[in-house]
This record gives C-alpha cells, structure tokens and sequence, in this order.
C-alpha cells in the first residue's frame, strides 16, 4: 500500500515537473516569438502581451497592460471602429480576421503592422476576448508604396508621351493604352482594355492590324512600318510610323504585343513644303517670264494652269466680285472642257468666301452642296477650294481649284492664293499701265499745253506735243527746264511763293494770266490753270492755254471802240456761225445716233430672226434653254437701245406725246398681259385696282404704258414672292382734266432710305451692283421721270428696306370717250396662220442687201407660205418691180447702188397702188416721216419681230379673188 503511495507521488511529481517545465517553455515561446501578442478582453483593454511587442513598439509591460487597445493606434476613433467591426465579424461565425493597421510607437512615431486576430471561448464557447498576433510590415508597406510610387509616375511618363503606345495579349485583347492611344479610338482606356480592333474600325482595317500583330509575334522581333490613320476623336489625319515588339512574361512565355506610334506627319509635311516651295517658285517665275508675251485672257489660262498643276486638280477659275455682292465669272480653265463647266450659283461657295473674306475648302462637294446649281447630265463637282483676294480691305477677286482626286490641304490653299495674287498683280499692272497709256494719249493730244513738275526740284517730267511745240523745245531740253525758265516775270523765290497755298492745301487750283517765252526768245500771253495732285510722290499739273488770240481780239475791241455798229454785226454774225456750229454738233449726235441704231439693229435682226428659226426647227431641250437666253439677250439689248433713243429725244426736245382717247382698262390689261410670263416663272400675282378713275381718259396711252411696264417690271426683277399690285386713283378732278395717280406696289426686299433720292437720275440705281444682278441700264427710271413731266406729273418711291417699295407718278389726262371693242373669232386668230391658210402662194418682192438678213427673211416668208423674190439694191428692186406682178414689197432704206427711198420714188411714178412697206433699222420720227414723204406705205423696225411682220403683212395684203 505504501509502495503504491510512494509511486502516486511520484508519478505526480513528475507530471508536476513537466507541466512547469511545458508552461515555462511556453511562457519562453511567448516571450520570445519573433512576433508581438496581445490578449485583448471583451472590453478592449489589454490583458496581456509579449516582450517582442513592448521591444516593437517601445512601450513597457506596464505601459500596456490594463490600457485600451485604441492606444495603440494614432487614431483612436477610427481604432474603436476597426475594433467593433472586427467582433461583428467573429459573432457572424469568422474564425480569424488578417488585416494590416497602422500602430503608435512610444516615441510618438508610427509603423505598419500585419495583424492577425482569433476569438477567445470559454468552455461554453462564448467570446470572452481575443488573441491577437502582430508582425512588423513597415519596410515592406515602404516597399510597397515606393513601387506604387514608381507606377504611378511611369504611367504618368507614358501618358504624356507624344506617341500613341498599346498593350494587346497574344489574342489581340487590349491590357492597356495611354492617352494619346484613347484619342485615336475616341475612347477611355477602361473602354478599350478587354476588347480588341473589330470594336472600334471595320474587319479589313483590323484585319491589317492583326496580320502586323502576328508577324512580330511569330518572328520574335521588332516590326517597323508607315501608314496614314484618321482619328476617331475630331477626324484629323496623322502619319505614323509604327514600331511593335513581342512582351515575355518572367518564365518566357509570349504575353503579347507592345505598339508605339510615332508621329511623322510635321516631317512629312516639311519635305512636302520643301519640295513644294521649289515648285512654287518655278510657277511664278514662268508667270513672270510669261507676262508680256501673252495677252490677258491667255496669261490668265496660264495662270489657271500653273494653279491646277501644283495642286494637282482638273478644274480651276477665276472671277471678279464688284462691290462684294455681284461676282462675274473671267473664266474656267481650258482643261475645263464645256461639258465639265461647273456653274455655280453665286449663293453658294463664291458667297460664301466673300463674306468669310478667307478660303473656303469643300472636300465632299455632292454632299454640302444643292445639286441643282449644276447642268443637268453634266459632270458634277467633289472638292473644290476657292479664295479671296483682298486689296485695299476689299475682296476683288476669287481664284479657285476642282476636283483633285484626294482632300485638298492648307498647302493647296497657299499655292491658290501665291498663284492667284500674282495673276491678279500682273494683270491689274498691265491694266494699269494700258490706263496710263491712254491717258498718256489723251494728254499728248489735247490742244492746250499741259505740263507736270516735280514738287521739290520743280524740273519738268513730262510736257504734252503742244507745249513742246509753242516752247520750241524737245522733250530731253525739257527735262532741264523750270517753269521759272518760262516765265521772264519770275523769280525761283517768287514762284516758290505762289506754290505755297498749293503745298499747304489753302487752295486747290490757282488760275492766272502770265507770259511764256520761247526757246527763240519769242514771248507770248497764257492762261494758266495750276494744281497739286495728293499722290504719294505729289507733283505740280499745269494747264496752260494760248490767249494770244483772245487778247488780240480784245485788243481789236479797244481798237474798234468807235466802230461799235460794225463790230456788233461782226460778232452777231460769229454768234451764228457758233449756233450753226452748235446746231452741227446736235445733227452729228443725232446722226450718230441713229447710224448706232442702224448699225447694232441689223446684226440684231439676223439674231432675232435666226433665233426665232432655230425655235421652230424642233430643238433639243438643252437647244431651247440656250436660244431663249440668246432671245431675251437681244431683246433686252434692244431695250436698251431704246432706252438710249428715247433719252435722247427727251433731252434733245424732240419727243412729242400723243392726244387721243383710250380705255384704261385696256392698259392695264395690257401690262398684265405683257408681264404675266415673267411673274408667272417667279410665283408671282399681279393685283389691279382703279379706284374711281374712270375707263376713258385722253392722253397718250403708249407713254402711259411705257411707264408702267417699267415700274413693274423693275417690281418683278427685286421681288421674290408676293404680289405685284398696280393702281390708279384721282388726286384732283377737274371739268375737263383731271390728275391720276399711278402706283406700282410690290412686296421684295425695299430700298435704303438714302438712295431714293438719286433713282431716277440717269444711269443711277439703288445699288449699282443690281445692274449685273438683275439687268437693266439705269435709264428706264430716268425716262419715266421725263415721261411723266411732259404730261404734266411728277414721280417719286416710298420704300423701307425688307418691306417691298411703292413707285408712283402723276399725270395729267383729259376725260375720253368711246366704246369697248370686243374681239371677233377672226381677230382671235394668229397673223402667222392667217398667211399660212388665206396667202400661201402670195409673190412679193424682198429688197435686203444684207446676205444674212435676207436669208433670215426668206425663212420666215418661206415658212408662212409667201413666194419670194429677192434684190440686193434699189436699181435691181425697180427693175424686178417694172417686170413682175407682186403682191407687196418688202424695202431695206439704205442699199447700195440706189436706196429703198429713191427706189420707192421710181416705182411710185408707174405703180401707186403696190404696198411698200419699209423694213429698216432706222427707227427715229424723221425716218419714218422720210419713208412716208418716199410714197412707202408702212414701216417694219429692225430687229423684226416675226409676229409684228404677220400681222402688217396681213394688213397689207390683197386677198386673192374667189
């Protein structure tokens, strides 16, 4: 029994034994772990802890021990949060919770530490605290934070790097781009990681960039290559030189493909301008060397031709902009064939440059562009460049390029515009010396002298044939020569004193009588006239004019003081001599006048005529376009000519106004009638209103519808839409006269107020560039104002810009009488017809010495039925009319041999009854009276109008016999 006791104590002694030599080893392990632990209660305060923490963060046990577990760490609050969440955790179930905090050393200092944190149970597994082991991480958070660090500055290197730099895999999937890279595909880089090429352009594009991608990967090393991309972000073009490599992971293995793109297009673009800029100066060194052995509209082509050669276009042209608003086509370039003519309207890009007042540059023409400002069936424009010249702040004119087969660049806009303005300088020089030249004539032959000196030296620079001529000197001797040597009287001193109210401006012209002497020594009196012009380089202009006549002439007046009687007969009879004089300068202008009327109207009769031919013969539609431009050209030149004439005739006192009777309601009929083509084309109405004024006036309705056609026809061309209203109203009214007021209303764009004034001056519009726009000479205003002056009114026009224009006149009319004629079916039907079907076979005489106005009248006779036999003078007309039975003669006034007026005269003596109607371009009252006093019959004005000649040749006429 005492045995078993003594082995019991002994064993238990033993175990004793082990169990403090097992906890000393664990409390040894504890204290000496190369880690820091911390027993924390449920209450957070520390329980317990380590040597290695205490040596760790500096503390002792004591400073530890009993304290919060927030003490540890600089921010206690956010520590307390940690701390909370993390017993969430372990009451959620998670067994242990890692993390990496931030602990405060004793010395006030800080570390990182990696903590790893269990809960504590009790035996009935109820939380009671925690254990907590604590390694030291500071160096590697260092570490870490230093490579972050460097990351983050590498990618911001790489950022701001001018190349384009990508990482794909080796699938193509992007792992990366920079920013220069998002650009190009106009997305984040976050957008473009995972996804690859066929994301962003079409399958042959990444197909190309794939193919690349493969053959770097496969040949393992660098690939290097050029190509021209556009960026998706604002569609510029780059060209790039393009460099991948092949990326290995640590172990060897491919990772992908590392691209950088390289910017070349400034180099590009340097050795484009360089090779350029030679090419430049060779093309205005042959325009130079060109210039004067080629007259303008061939060096103008030259120039087109240099323009489309460094820009490597099909097209090209030029044009001149008048006042900024009207733009005149010079020309396109001969390459330009007629079917490739490209008429752009001048709303269009030629408007828009000049309101720019910089170059336009259209690189998708058909796309930009209204496709109807082209010839229907024509060749259509894609690229066109088109720039402003600018000379004293003012576009003058547009030079241009078309259809390069690329985008044209700024680089073809500076070639344009060197090219342009150097064309443009050397024609404006060659005008301008042409200009001077003729002035340079104008002077040498004028019959006063006239002498220009310099302003400093006051040597003569130039002196005109007659100044020369009186002085006795040459031109060379000139050149040494002051007016002080030609005027005995003076002084360098005195003359210097009578310049100096020219060279300071008090006055603008000094008038005085000198004497000028001679080379021979001879003297004679003068009348000088002296300016200064305001020139950059000034000069002294003298007008010079021998009196020595007039001064004998007064003399002789002194002389003949006692002889007053005869001296007044004598100078009666040289006032007549200067009226007979003045009353032979009246029939000149008269004459030229009419020989100018005659002169333009025969061509225009073989123009109208031929047109009028060319429109019957069935042709194209293209055809029909082009001879109704030809006809209202003609005709519209024909208005002019009139215009002139009746301006003319106003000024010269001739013009008489009729006094018959007639229906107003006719007139207006009339107008409407005359006009409703012309509003018809433009979606127009036309309104009329006589008010109280009644239908049958006296007067002279052809004036009275002269006037209104003008004003509305002015009202159609500056009206868009709208209504055309004309008007007629009573402003006084008298037993047997009364005052009408005409107006002619419309609803276009108006009139500034400050040009109303100056409209129905002469050859003055409202703006002087409408005159292209819209046509017209500037007369039919003026003419009105006249018109209605001589019946007794007066005009004027109200208008606000924007809001239409009223122009009105007054006249004074007497009341008529009469009845309305109603038209009959027969009157209905045309005179064209009329001679087709009651005088086909008719034999008249046609005498035209013209070949080509003969053969057009021929046509038209021929074509409405008429046998024609035709004379080339008044002899032949007399003979052929003496040998055969016409019906009519057609007579030409002015033929050689004999005349239409002489041989009318002849055939009258054996033939009263035969109708001779005169068919001339002479059209004043006198030659109409001149026809009549001949014995012809009527009178057809040259141009005919095909419908005027049917009606009077059915007027004329003999109907056959049953």
């Amino acid at each position: 029994m005492s045995t078993a006791i003594v082995n019991h104590d002994e064993q238990r002694k033993q175990v004793e034994e082990a169990l403090v030599e097992s906890e000393q080893r664990y409390r040894d392990l504890y204290e000496n772990a190369p880690v820091g632990f911390l027993s924390v209660g449920i209450d957070f305060i520390i329980r317990r802890c380590n040597g290695f923490i205490c040596n760790m963060l500096g503390y002792s046990k004591d400073q530890l021990i009993g304290k919060p577990i927030f003490h540890l760490h600089p921010d206690s609050t956010a520590a307390k949060e940690q701390a909370q969440q993390v017993f969430k955790r372990f009451m959620v179930g998670e067994e242990v919770v890692a993390d990496e905090i931030q602990l405060k050393c004793a010395d006030g200092s800080s570390l990182w530490s990696e903590v790893t944190v269990k809960a504590s149970r009790d035996s009935d597994d109820k939380i009671v605290g925690i254990y907590s082991t604590l390694v030291d991480i500071t160096e590697r958070v260092r570490v870490k934070e230093k490579l972050l660090q460097s990351e983050t500055q590498l990618r911001a290197l790489i950022d701001t790097l001018p190349d384009l730099v990508w990482l794909k895999d080796a699938d193509g999937v992007y792992l990366g781009c920079n920013h220069r890279y998002s650009s190009y595909y106009n997305a984040s880089e976050a957008e473009i990681i995972g996804k690859t090429d066929y994301d962003f352009v079409d399958e042959e594009e990444a197909d190309s960039f794939t193919e690349h991608d493969r053959k770097v990967m496969l040949e393992g090393k660098p690939h290097r290559h050029e190509t021209e991309v556009m960026f998706q972000d604002d569609g510029h073009l780059e060209t790039l030189e393009i460099i991948k490599v092949p990326i290995h992971m640590a172990d060897g293995g491919l990772m992908g493909v590392l691209g950088v793109g390289h910017d070349l297009t400034l180099y590009k673009r340097k050795e484009v301008i360089k090779t350029l800029t030679g090419h430049r100066a060779q093309a205005l060194l042959a325009l130079a060397q060109s210039e004067e052995q080629m007259g303008e509209a061939a060096f103008i082509q030259f120039g087109l031709e240099q323009m489309e050669g460094l820009t490597d276009s099909s097209a090209s042209f030029m044009h001149v902009v008048h006042d900024e608003e009207v733009i005149e086509l010079i020309t396109w370039s001969d390459r330009t064939n007629y079917d490739k003519h490209y008429p752009v309207s001048g709303d269009s890009i030629w408007k828009d440059t000049v309101r720019l007042r910089k170059p336009v540059t259209i690189n998708a023409y058909p796309e930009n562009r209204d496709q109807g400002n082209l010839l229907q069936g024509q060749s259509g424009l894609k690229r066109l460049i088109s720039v402003p010249l600018v000379e004293d702040g003012k576009v003058v004119m547009l030079a241009g390029v078309a259809n390069k087969n690329k985008d044209y660049t700024d680089l073809d806009t500076e070639s344009v515009q060197q090219i342009g303005e150097e064309v443009w300088r050397i024609v404006q020089r060659r005008r301008t010396e042409n200009e001077l030249n003729r002035f340079s004539k104008v002077l040498e032959r004028s019959l006063n002298e006239i002498y220009i000196f310099d302003s400093e030296t006051i040597r003569f620079v130039d002196a005109n044939r007659v100044a020369r001529a009186n002085l006795g000197y040459s031109m060379e001797e000139m050149y040494s020569l002051t007016p002080v040597d030609l005027k005995p009287e003076y002084t360098f001193k005195s003359f210097e004193k009578l310049l100096e109210p020219l060279r300071t401006g008090v006055q603008q012209e000094i008038a005085m009588t000198t004497i000028h002497r001679r080379k021979d020594g001879s003297e004679y009196p003068v009348e000088v006239y002296l300016q200064m012009t305001d020139d950059e380089l000034p000069v002294f202009v003298a007008i010079v004019r021998d009196i020595t006549e007039r001064r004998r002439l007064t003399e002789e007046l002194s002389e003949h003081r006692d002889h007053l009687e005869s001296l007044v007969k004598k100078r009666t009879q040289q006032l007549s001599e200067a009226q007979a004089k003045a009353e032979i300068a009246n029939q000149a202008k008269s004459v030229f006048l009419a020989n100018m009327s005659h002169e333009i109207r025969t061509p225009m009769n073989a123009i109208i005529g031929l047109t009028h031919l060319m429109q019957k013969a069935k042709p194209t539609t293209e055809q029909v376009d082009r001879l109704s431009k030809i006809d209202s050209s003609a005709e519209h030149l024909l208005s002019i000519i009139n215009d002139i004439l009746d301006l003319s005739k106003i000024e010269a006192g001739k013009l008489t106004l009729e006094r018959v009777d007639f229906n107003l309601d006719a007139i207006f009929d009339n107008v409407r009638s005359l006009l409703l083509g012309q509003t018809s084309a433009k979606g127009l109405s036309i309104e009329v209103a006589q008010n109280d004024v009644t239908s049958w006036l006296k007067g002279d309705p052809t004036r009275l519808r002269q006037i209104l056609i003008n004003y509305a026809g002015n009202a159609i061309k500056f009206t868009e839409d709208g209504t055309i209203s004309l008007r007629a109203k009573i402003l006084e009214d008298g037993e047997n006269e009364i005052l009408v007021r005409f107006e002619v209303q419309d609803t276009g764009m108006g009139i500034e107020p400050d040009k109303l004034a100056g409209l129905f001056k002469a050859f003055e519009q409202a703006d002087a560039s409408t005159t292209r726009t819209h046509g017209g000479t500037g007369l039919g205003l003026a003419i009105n104002r006249h018109l209605a002056e001589l019946m007794g009114g007066e005009v004027g026009a109200e208008s606000e810009p924007g809001d239409g224009s009223t122009f009105w006149f007054t006249a004074r009319l007497g009341r008529g009488q009469g009845e309305t004629l109603t038209t009959t079916a027969e009157d209905a039907v045309d005179a064209e017809t009329h001679l087709r079907s009651e005088f086909a076979g008719t034999r008249i005489l046609l005498a035209e010495d013209n070949a080509i106005n003969r053969e057009v009248a021929l046509a038209l006779l021929g074509g409405v039925g008429l046998t024609v036999d035709t004379a080339e003078d008044g002899a032949e007309a007399v003979a052929m009319v003496g040998e055969g039975d016409y019906a009519l003669v057609l007579m030409d006034v002015q033929m050689p041999v004999m005349g239409g007026l002489e041989a009318t005269r002849v055939i009258r003596t054996e033939n009263a009854d035969l109708p001779v109607l005169a068919m001339t371009a002479n059209v004043f009252a006198e030659d109409r009276r001149a026809c009549e006093e001949a014995g012809m019959n009527d009178f057809v004005a040259k141009p005919v109008n095909p419908k005027d000649l049917f009606e009077l040749l059915v007027k004329w006429l003999t109907e056959p016999e049953a």
